[in-house]
């Protein structure tokens, strides 16, 4: 039997999916490591080197994790690898001297040019511990190690072993848990209730709480609560019998609902993922922090301090669930922005006649706003931010407004309830504008891949549209929403592809370029997405007798959130292809272009104009092969056949004959006549560009009317919703329109009425108004 002195590797274990995404970060750039965790503070005391060195070998050989190493290179998924034994040395730098510079410009400079260098993760041991001895009694010391592999809980774990150690304590007889003791345990719990809990608590948040999309470098404020500030919030606390947790968490909730004006809050907590179920299991060191949604209503029906107390302890025996765990492709945070609250047991590290002082841990975030609270002799709030997403006036308005809070806390007498509405009365309104970080000029998707694609990154990027250009980092990504995002690649593509290619190909161009099997997809001639994110059943809206579809981009934003949005535009608008030479060519075209998505029947279809024609033909196809009709709101749609003449309708003429151009003359018409006889006499060279693009348009418009004309209209079994505007219901052609989408519809016609003219119909105000009647017409069939 092999001995555990002679084993080569004591445990092995797969990275979770934030490790993961910390790995990506490292790789991506591993002198500006995010992941990378500098604890320094300093040392008083007579130090003895010999013995402090051995105290950290102790430590080493208590704690598993610190004899960790990573591996991801030829394996199928990256692991870290605890080895039996490892040799941490200290680094002791030499003193400058009194004529270079003094020891704490010395020891800032080396704080420097140590966090920029990079970590050997896959060497163990993967950190680095450095000092700097002033003198006798005053040292200097930094722990540079990886958040892959520990948090900020283990810091103190680790530190305080330390001076135990050095100390000389024997902790034999007091053994800690293994990680292999955690995993045993998580196998026991019951993660549906978990995940049922933390969905429950997701619903109940009304918008997302997001700031913008951003990415760069993050700076910080910071402010220090002492005295009888601090004394008076912890006096309130007892008053009320609240955690100091609880009210923090008020204190955060109340600054996100004045900064964005929302009845619902939310924002990332931080749990120390050490369950108290296990006995021990506080004091080892490790990677088990995580981030959890904490949803706060501020218009509550009693105490909303006591409310999130209560639903803080009710929590507590689900918060082992981790991100992995909790959001899938249905489910994603509606919040970028975190607090942490660093309140566990403080105690003074000293030991062996040695002291910490002036310590500073380390934070790893991503997030465009962080704020961490340090409950100790005196606390800390420390607010780091993206300068693009949150500016230094609005990080300041966040941290001058907590203070703020806190003061109205301890001005309470006896303890009084505290109400959103007093933080309102105390808050001045959040400073507006600022830096943005540049995004690509909107584009759309123009192939199947594309447009999968991004769906994708709209259910984890928090902005409201993706375009084929727009950088994945610039809208917000992050090293764990990278991981996420080839996660669902994978699941959607079946293709397993290195989250390492987002280093190269950012956007959804050159990243389906990728995932695609030959390179490239097949385009569409005919179909426009506007927007592809979302759950709900699309809306497909046809073009207008020009050709047009830009009317319908104001739509968007009165219609369901979560309702994908695309347009048909027909041939020939680009001036190169040819218009289809007839409604039923048409049809089947918009139709095959439009199953390619796979869209849910009854499909929802949008018509203006000429267009009503287009979507009765494709409700007579799906019917003719066995699949339901459509949902058809038809916007002043023309009607089968012509009108007579005496109640307003057209007379048919040859366009360029002389009757024709009599007639246009006669009604002052001079440009529709000039547009037709250039277009029929003057060579192409002669003509401007604006007119070449009218004469397009024409042409087009002449074309779609030509076949219009020729359509033979057939008996529909399916029903159409006519929204008829206020031109409409006035003009002489009106009972004619309605009388024969009765007749053909057999009876199953609905009216609407739209107050706005023929033109404005998509436009505001009355846009907002067509929205509403088909959004209730498409989610219920009814008007």
């Amino acid at each position: 039997m092999t001995s555990q002195a002679n084993k080569k590797i004591e445990a092995v274990y797969p990275l979770n999916e934030l490790q993961r995404a910390l790995l990506f970060h490292h790789r991506a750039d591993p002198t500006h490591d995010e992941g990378l965790i500098q604890v320094h503070f300093r040392l008083t005391g007579l130090l003895d080197r010999r013995r402090f060195l051995e105290a950290w070998q102790q430590t080493f050989r208590r704690h598993p994790v610190l004899r960790a190493s990573v591996h991801w290179e030829n394996i199928s998924q990256p692991v870290w690898v605890i080895h039996p034994a490892a040799a941490p040395d200290i680094q002791w730098l030499e003193g400058a001297g009194a004529q270079e510079r003094s020891p704490s410009d010395q020891w800032q400079a080396f704080l420097a040019a140590d966090r920029n260098t990079p970590l050997e993760l896959s060497k163990s041991p993967a950190c680095r511990l450095t000092g700097l001895s002033v003198d006798g009694d005053t040292h200097y010391f930094a722990w540079t190690s990886h958040h892959l592999l520990l948090d900020g809980w283990s810091a103190e774990v680790v530190l305080r072993d330390v001076l135990r150690f050095y100390a000389g304590e024997d902790l034999a007889g007091a053994p800690i848990p293994s990680h292999k003791d955690y995993l045993r345990w998580k196998q026991q719990q019951r993660p549906e209730e978990a995940t049922a809990f933390w969905r429950q608590q997701l619903d109940r948040h009304r918008g997302p709480t997001l700031f913008p999309a951003a990415r760069g470098s993050q700076v910080e404020v910071r402010a220090v609560v002492t005295g009888a500030l601090k004394a008076g919030v912890e006096r309130y606390a007892r008053a009320r019998g609240l955690s100091l947790n609880t009210v923090v968490q008020g204190v955060w909730a109340c600054l996100l609902g004045r900064y964005f004006g929302t009845p619902t809050v939310s924002f990332g907590t931080t749990v120390s993922g050490r369950p108290p179920e296990m006995p021990g299991f506080e004091t080892v060191a490790g990677m088990y922090v995580h981030v959890l949604p904490k949803i706060v209503d501020l218009e509550p029906a009693g105490d909303f301090l006591q409310e999130i107390q209560l639903v803080n302890g009710r929590s507590q025996p689900y918060s082992y669930l981790t991100e992995e765990e909790l959001y899938d492709d249905t489910v994603s945070p509606p919040f970028n922005n975190l607090l942490t609250v660093q309140n566990f047991p403080w105690k003074a590290l000293s030991g062996g006649g040695l002291r910490v002082t002036d310590y500073h841990g380390d934070m790893t975030s991503t997030y465009p706003l962080s704020c961490v609270v340090v409950l100790r002799d005196e606390w800390t709030i420390v607010l780091r931010h993206l300068t693009d997403s949150v500016t230094q006036r609005q990080a300041e308005w966040f941290l001058n407004g907590f203070r703020q809070l806190l003061e109205r806390l301890t001005a309470l007498a006896d303890g009084a309830t505290f109400t959103v509405a007093m933080s309102r009365e105390d808050l001045g309104p959040p400073p507006r504008g600022g830096a943005r970080p540049g995004v690509a000029a909107y584009v759309p998707p123009a192939n199947r891949t594309q447009v999968e694609l991004v769906r994708i990154w709209s259910g984890l990027l928090p902005v409201d549209r993706i375009g084929i250009d727009d950088d994945f980092f610039d809208l917000g990504g992050t090293s764990f929403l990278a991981l996420r995002l080839f996660n669902r690649i994978e699941q959607h593509f079946g293709r397993r592809i290195s989250p390492s290619i987002l280093l190269h190909h950012r956007s959804v161009r050159r990243l389906a370029e990728r995932v695609s099997d030959t390179g490239e997809a097949d385009g569409w001639n005919n179909l426009v997405p506007i927007r592809v994110a979302g759950q709900l059943p699309p809306l497909f809206c046809f073009h207008a007798g020009e050709g047009n579809v830009l009317m319908y981009q104001e739509l968007l934003a009165h219609l369901h959130p979560d309702r994908p949005v695309y347009a048909l535009q027909p041939n020939g608008i680009d001036g190169a292809s040819e218009l289809d030479g007839s409604i039923e060519t048409m049809a089947a075209h918009y139709l095959a272009e439009i199953d390619q998505l796979g869209a849910p029947d009854p499909l929802n279809l949008v018509a203006y104009c000429y267009s009503g024609a287009i979507c009765l033909e494709i409700g007579r196809l799906l019917l003719a092969s066995g699949r339901p009709a459509p949902r058809i709101v038809g916007t002043d749609i023309d009607p089968p056949g012509y009108a007579p003449a005496e109640s307003g309708g057209r007379t048919k003429r040859r366009r360029g004959s002389l009757r024709w151009y009599w007639g246009h003359l006669r009604l002052g018409l001079w440009d529709t006549a000039f547009e037709q006889f250039a277009g029929d006499v003057l060579p192409d060279a002669w003509l401007g560009e604006e007119l070449r693009l009218r004469l397009r348009a024409r042409r087009l418009k002449m074309g779609l009317i030509d076949a219009y004309d020729r359509y033979a209209w057939p008996d529909y079994a399916g029903e159409v919703l006519l929204l008829r505007s206020r031109d409409l219901r006035r003009w002489k052609t009106h009972d004619h329109v309605v009388n024969a989408w009765q007749r053909v519809t057999g009876g199953r016609l609905k009216l609407g009425d739209i107050d706005s003219g023929h033109e404005d119909m998509y436009r505001a105000p009355a846009v907002e108004e067509v929205a509403s009647k088909i959004e209730a017409y498409v989610t219920s069939g009814r008007s």
